[in-house]
């Protein structure tokens, strides 16, 4: 009686796994060391659009994985390799292919199953579609890239102008145009300090894609206070008069 209750407990508890194996929202599926299809679940059936008997005895190759990804990489190889040595790809992300041709991603979990003597007779595979995830990273990489793009080409732009205005404030400064009055030349080295401060926030802006793209080198410069701080009042100066105010300076030696 004990052991008719044994073997009865043991077709239930087996009928319960390969229900769930069978109707579990995951691929499941099982291939030999030849990289052939020995078992695929329901779900797996209708993922890829293929009835069992369509893919059993088949290889994975060129049924629910293409020879090339859309990159070019050689996914046969992929296969190989999983099979050589399956405690080395455990996990896995790679393009699949559905019956009509579709490309889709799947993230894999391989495991080795042995037979009696402890020699590998096939492996279980068990994978979920993370194609909308895939499409999104790509979304962002190329986001990315535009953005690092517009960030080069509006900093460009912004430096060729600036250097002009520059260069014209210089010869202005020198007399090559006309003599410069005391108050004339106050009011231009002030333009042009603000201009070579644009030129340097843009070159900071350019840095910035320098940062992304994995190229920026650290410059350490000693600075000076008491120019710097000349620099801000002189260049806040106008405003400053404007509202009857007075900006006092104490730069310690």
């Amino acid at each position: 009686m004990d052991k008719k209750w044994a073997r009865g407990a043991s077709r239930e508890e087996e009928r319960k796994y390969r229900d769930f194996v069978e109707n579990v929202n995951s691929i499941i599926l099982r291939m030999d060391t030849k990289g052939r299809i020995t078992f695929l679940n329901k779900f797996a059936q209708r993922f890829f659009g293929y009835k069992k008997s369509e893919l059993l005895g088949h290889s994975v190759i060129g049924t629910i994985v293409p020879f090339t990804d859309s990159a070019g990489h050689d996914l046969k190889k992929m296969i190989s390799d999983i099979m050589l040595d399956t405690d080395r790809h455990i996990n896995n992300e790679n393009e699949n292919m559905l019956r009509d041709g579709q490309r889709v991603w799947i993230a894999w979990t391989n495991r080795a199953i042995f037979d009696k003597d402890s020699r590998e007779k096939e492996i279980i595979c068990v994978g979920n579609d993370i194609s909308k995830i895939k499409k999104a990273e790509e979304l962002l990489e190329e986001m990315d890239r535009r953005k690092s793009a517009f960030v080069a080409n509006v900093s460009h732009e912004f430096k060729n102008p600036l250097g002009i205005i520059r260069a014209s404030m210089d010869n202005i400064l020198d007399g090559i145009i006309g003599p410069v009055s005391p108050q004339q030349k106050e009011v231009l080295e002030i333009a042009k300090r603000n201009v070579e401060r644009l030129m340097r926030l843009v070159t900071d802006l350019l840095d910035i894609s320098k940062i992304e793209a994995g190229k920026m080198e650290l410059r350490r410069e000693r600075v000076e206070m008491g120019p710097l701080v000349n620099e801000v009042v002189a260049g806040n100066g106008p405003d400053v008069s404007k509202k009857n105010l007075a900006v006092k300076k104490n730069i310690s030696k």
